[in-house]
């Protein structure tokens, strides 16, 4: 059985609608999703640009690239411990305000 089984109509002006329109298609969630989440008063994001994702993925291999560079680096050569892990932390956190502000 659905979760929602009840239906709730509403009218709108042609300008209305249109404005509801726009304001759905910026964030990709449907009418019916978005009008939930604006009535259970959740935050709601507009669908991060698709080079959003594009930049995502580059500073995720980044951050693998450090790890591998990390490694190499501990065993091979002298590395400042603290320093490298300071700015892995760094990276990730940046990642992760970046994902936020985005998604």
């Amino acid at each position: 059985m659905r979760k929602r089984n009840k239906e709730v109509i509403l009218w709108f002006t042609e300008d209305e609608l249109k404005a509801l329109d726009d304001k759905v298609e910026r964030t990709g969630l449907t009418r019916s999703s978005y009008l939930r989440k604006v009535l259970l008063g959740h935050e709601i994001k507009e669908r991060p640009p698709v080079e959003f994702f594009e930049v995502l993925k580059n500073l995720r291999k980044i951050s693998l690239s450090m790890g591998d560079i990390a490694y190499a680096a501990r065993y091979k050569c002298q590395l400042d411990d603290a320093y490298y892990r300071e700015t892995v932390s760094y990276l990730q956190r940046a990642i992760g305000e970046f994902f936020e502000k985005y998604y």
